[in-house]
């Protein structure tokens, strides 16, 4: 996790500050650059949803979501188990 938030910061991405109230603790935040990022990454991921999703009927959609993510939440299940 340190490394990807060292990467993230040389990017510009976060910004990483000392807690006052213990040293060794460090608070991260997202710069300007990195809120911009974040938006831009959350409309082309919204926009690849729905390109993936057209060809599944609107009225089925929500349903095929609630599984996917019921598979997810057992996928996470059985990696803890390892």
């Amino acid at each position: 996790m340190a490394d990807i938030c060292r990467r993230l910061e040389g990017r510009g991405l976060i910004a990483r500050d000392v807690s006052p109230e213990d040293a060794r603790r460090k608070i991260l935040s997202l710069t300007e650059d990195g809120d911009k990022a974040l938006e831009e990454v959350t409309e082309r991921s919204l926009g690849l949803n729905e390109r993936l999703l057209e060809v599944v009927p609107a009225a089925r959609r929500a349903a095929l979501i609630k599984q996917l993510i019921a598979l997810a939440d057992h996928w996470e299940t059985l990696d803890s188990e390892r």
